[in-house]
């Protein structure tokens, strides 16, 4: 699947890396903001708000989500 990008599997590997350990670091910070703060709101706003954000990016660009 990697090739059909134009990466080669060390760039493959160095993506899923760097996805492995930015979702650490965003469940860690997720889990400690909801401790502080009402989930409710943040599930509202930092779940569905940026993941809106991120697909109108997207399709600004002209990728598929």
């Amino acid at each position: 699947m990697c090739s059909d990008y134009g990466m080669t599997q060390v760039q493959g590997a160095t993506l899923l890396a760097a996805m492995g350990i930015f979702d650490l670091f965003g469940t860690t910070l997720s889990g400690w903001l909801s401790d502080r703060f009402n989930s409710r709101v943040l599930l509202l706003f930092w779940y569905y708000g940026l993941r809106g954000l991120s697909l109108i990016y997207q399709t600004r660009r002209g990728l598929k989500p």
